[in-house]
């Protein structure tokens, strides 16, 4: 299984693009999966929309605990791409002042190791920005956070694209994914032989090289 982490600050566009590179792998008949964030669905889907969850506050652990195990699950299944608009690094940009920032931090990078991994920055675009279900409220505030995902992420990036290059990665992607599958044995392509042709070959006098 091959991990793609699109990787940005909030609302550069990793969940939308996300949709449409699992569209094209679809098609190129891989079997794929998207892995949303666990900790914006706890804002969405349990929590009225005027109130942050609690455990996205004090809780990074069970957030990060979450995430990790959304994408292992997909591996145990045995999916060949898996694509996450939250990458497991990135989620350390809501650790800092926490008493476990050092050690959860030194539990990431090892289960990061679990996955072929490739990370792809996102550019996002300007004057876009909704605050919905989103820690913060605005888009000054969002882009901040884009220098501090580079910086998570090394700054090291398989690739690096524009909001609107959706065609350029999903064609990357699906030539990278084409690439890591293991060709196919095709039985049609082996003639048959017969055991008695077998049997034949083998105990057939070998002939003195002249």
């Amino acid at each position: 299984m091959i991990l793609i982490n699109l990787c940005g600050g909030p609302g550069a566009g990793k969940t939308t693009l996300s949709y449409y590179l699992a569209y094209r792998l679809k098609k190129a008949g891989f079997r794929t999966e998207l892995v949303s964030e666990a900790a914006r669905e706890h804002h969405i889907y349990h929590y009225p929309a005027d109130r942050v969850p609690q455990q996205l506050l004090d809780n990074q652990v069970l957030n990060f605990g979450q995430q990790f195990e959304r994408v292992l699950r997909l591996q145990r299944h045995n999916f060949e791409v898996v694509i996450a608009d939250s990458p497991l690094e990135q989620q350390q940009l809501y650790f800092e002042g926490h008493p476990y920032v050092k050690s959860l931090k030194a539990v990431i990078a090892d289960c990061a190791k679990y996955f072929e991994t490739y990370n792809v920055f996102i550019n996002p675009r300007p004057g876009t920005y909704d605050p919905e279900s989103r820690l913060q409220k605005t888009e000054a505030e969002a882009r901040g956070l884009d220098k501090n995902v580079r910086k998570l992420m090394k700054n090291k990036f398989w690739q690096e694209v524009d909001w609107d290059q959706e065609e350029k990665l999903g064609d990357a992607l699906v030539k990278l994914a084409k690439s890591k599958r293991a060709p196919k044995f095709e039985i049609d392509s082996c003639p048959m032989i017969s055991i008695k042709e077998i049997k034949k070959r083998r105990f057939a006098p070998k002939k003195k090289k002249r």
